[in-house]
């Protein structure tokens, strides 16, 4: 049982006359993430298979371990879990025959209705003169006026506006996007592990950069240790084995919120908070 599903299910309280417990839906799960290793006991499979409570806790944890910023995909359920389709994912035989019908009633009115309703329309485009002349009738053709030149280029000039100001927005909104934090690694900032303290000297958390960055912290740990820098979306974008307490970042990086983890191979010793703001500064006068 990983690390991750042990701390998720610490909180779940499965009733285990009826559901299983957390150990084995973790158990579940972790077979789901690694894919290896020894085979699942036949009797938790199939009251997976058969228990629509536990299979809906396995899929949240899942899909909240493989991507803690998107909501679950029920539609996804049965590529994941070998789900009974004697289970309520499928439609009950009724149901199917009264969604039948209802588009057989929606086609056939479409069918009777709009016919007429064309017929009607073509009918009041025709108007018959009210005093013809004797022995003459006359037909006057409804033609609809054209707009003047003059305001059919103000339209296309406000449409082309209206255009531009939706770029500008489209544009503004990615790049408040950029700096918007991640609740789940929010918690986690400044977080210590195994019970002792660890001391970083710099970047202090919260804090806006805008050129290289100096990571430094007090060495604690003889394990080989990884530096990770990741974005708001907890996508890692840098990763690199660090030693002496230090390590200088000198990339390039857009406008946003940032991450960083000291980590080794098995555990996550501290995440750490910044703001890169890459936008040209005007030169003082």
């Amino acid at each position: 049982m990983t690390k991750h599903s042990r701390s998720l299910f610490e909180k779940i309280s499965a009733k285990r006359e009826t559901h299983l417990p957390a150990e084995d839906l973790a158990r579940y799960i972790d077979s789901l993430l690694i894919g290896a290793g020894s085979p699942l006991p036949a009797k938790l499979v199939s009251h997976v298979e058969n228990c629509y409570h536990c299979q809906c806790q396995i899929l949240d944890v899942l899909f909240y371990l493989r991507d803690p910023l998107r909501q679950p995909d029920t539609a996804l359920a049965q590529d994941i879990l070998p789900i009974n389709k004697r289970r309520p994912f499928w439609l009950l035989p009724a149901v199917r025959i009264a969604a039948a019908a209802f588009v057989f009633i929606l086609l056939a009115a479409l069918y009777f209705i709009l016919p007429r309703q064309q017929i009607r329309e073509s009918s009041t485009a025709v108007s018959v003169s009210p005093s013809p002349a004797p022995g003459m009738t006359t037909f006057s053709l409804k033609v609809p006026d054209k707009r003047p030149e003059k305001e059919t280029h103000r339209t296309e000039a406000s449409r082309s506006a209206a255009a531009i100001a939706k770029v500008k927005s489209s544009r503004s909104s990615k790049s408040s996007d950029a700096f918007a934090i991640n609740p789940n690694l929010e918690s986690m900032v400044g977080s210590r592990s195994r019970g002792f303290t660890i001391e970083v000297y710099s970047p202090p958390n919260h804090v806006t950069l805008s050129q290289e960055i100096t990571f430094s912290w007090k060495e604690f740990s003889r394990e080989p240790l990884s530096l990770a820098i990741v974005n708001n979306r907890n996508e890692t974008i840098f990763k690199n084995p660090v030693s002496n307490g230090s390590f200088l970042f000198r990339a390039a990086l857009p406008s946003g919120c940032y991450y960083w983890k000291l980590e080794s191979a098995v555990e996550l010793y501290y995440v750490g908070k910044f703001f890169f703001d890459a936008s040209p500064k005007s030169p003082k006068e």
